[in-house]
């Protein structure tokens, strides 16, 4: 019910809660001590709630999440309220006869909404994702409230103002509990959104005819691979505001991880990377530095910081996923001893296979192989995915190695930047050749155009 609710209403009430709760949130920090920095006699400055800008920004983020959420679900699966009228993208693919349309419009918002499986893990991991990031400031309580006094407080902020007497433990605890309420919201919210795109991505992927499973013909409700297709993306053009609307949920997240990284990593970290970057010759690059950087995780300051990378990565093979239509015989058949000719028989019909007699002549079977490999691996194009893999390898290096932006190295930052360019231009390369290895082992015919 809570899912149904989530995905297919759109009470205005539901945002106010979630502008109001945490503006309340400012008023008991107010009431308790905690809105405002404390300066000790030592230099020591005690960031308050007012000053965490990644805590006061929830009033702005928790609305913003649910309509995102709202707005994907409605763009994946059509008008969530009723299947009449808008239809799923991944409908036009298959017919342009309303009943199919609407049929398949009806099992792909079950298939989104309704696997309890699926949706009981983004329960289970919001509790285990926040549990694990909120093990450093519980430890620092529980060690309070056995007798303990902690030298070493990594984060000096608000939630631990306890620390310096400024109130008392309980009150202190009452307010980190009701913010990271918030924390957990928003966590059930992209989990949710990252669930979202798994099963409609899912469904998309078994929805592709395959001799192996559906037999020598395709149902009705299957979409069948056009070599055909005049914009060279198997016809499957039709749902490609799909496919892009997802590159953009990527795109913003990746930006969120980028602001997130810079922000929580050390700056003594930035400062190693700038020493590192001073070198003018390549027989000067500290390689000894350069490895420590990497394996030391200073660079991933808390458990926050590894969900958040570990989290995008995953969210990055989800989008992903369409892109391995080319590649279901290898799914389907469990096998990679597959020959040419079963190859391209598995994604089409006999009735649509155009070929004189049942075994095709050399001739045919090249036309074929060179109509499949003309198609490309995303479903609206290979420049989409080059752009989506070309952005998302800028994102990883950046998460590996998150630079702070200085007014006095700006040389050294653009060269950073150029390197991240440079390096994920290459990764992007790599990666969409790796793509096509296992075509190439089946046959090299299966990645030549011949043009």
């Amino acid at each position: 019910r809570l899912l149904n609710y989530i995905f297919t209403k759109n009470n205005t009430i539901d945002y106010i809660v979630l502008v109001i709760y945490p503006l309340l949130i400012f008023g008991v920090a107010k009431i308790t001590g905690l809105l405002y920095d404390v300066n000790l006699k030592n230099g020591v400055r005690y960031q308050g709630y007012l000053r965490s800008y990644n805590w006061g920004a929830y009033f702005i983020v928790l609305p913003v999440a649910l309509f995102v959420v709202r707005w994907v679900a409605h763009n994946l699966i059509g008008d969530t309220k009723s299947n009449e009228g808008r239809i799923a993208p991944i409908a036009k693919i298959v017919s342009v006869d309303k009943d199919i349309t609407e049929s398949i419009s009806i099992d792909l918002k079950n298939a989104m909404i309704l696997p309890s499986r699926v949706y009981s893990i983004v329960f289970i991991m919001t509790i285990i994702i926040n549990a694990l990031d909120m093990m450093e400031i519980f430890t620092l309580y529980w060690h309070r409230y056995n007798g303990h006094f902690d030298s070493f407080i990594r984060e000096k902020d608000w939630s631990v103002f306890f620390e310096i007497h400024q109130n008392s433990v309980e009150m202190n605890l009452f307010v980190v509990v009701l913010a990271y309420l918030q924390q957990i919201t928003l966590t059930f919210l992209a989990l949710l959104l990252i669930a979202l795109i798994f099963n409609h991505n899912r469904f998309f992927l078994a929805r592709i005819y395959q001799r192996s499973r559906s037999g020598s013909e395709a149902k009705s409700n299957e979409i069948v691979i056009n070599l055909q297709d005049q914009r060279l993306c198997f016809g499957l053009w039709p749902a490609h505001s799909a496919f892009n609307l997802q590159i953009l949920c990527l795109v913003i997240s990746g930006i969120i991880v980028i602001l997130s990284r810079i922000r929580n990593v050390d700056s003594t970290q930035s400062h190693v990377l700038y020493e590192l970057l001073k070198i003018t010759e390549i027989k000067e690059f500290r390689w000894d530095k350069f490895l420590t950087f990497l394996v030391d995780g200073a660079q991933f300051p808390d458990v926050g910081q590894w969900i958040l990378a570990l989290g995008w990565l995953i969210f990055l093979f989800i989008v992903s996923m369409p892109s391995m239509v080319k590649l279901l015989p290898f799914i389907h058949q469990k096998k990679i001893d597959i020959s040419i000719e079963e190859y391209i028989r598995s994604f089409l019909p006999t009735s649509q296979l155009n070929w004189v007699s049942t075994e095709p002549t050399k001739q045919e079977l090249n036309e074929s192989a060179s109509d499949f490999a003309k198609n490309a691996f995303w479903p609206s194009g290979d420049n989409k995915a080059k752009t989506l893999f070309f952005f998302s390898f800028i994102v990883f290096l950046y998460i590996l190695f998150p630079l702070a932006y200085s007014s006095d190295k700006v040389l050294s930052f653009i060269f950073f930047l150029s390197f991240i360019i440079g390096a994920a231009f290459a990764l992007t390369t790599i990666f969409i050749s790796a793509l096509k290895f296992p075509l190439w082992y089946v046959d090299t015919r299966l990645t030549k155009t011949g043009d």
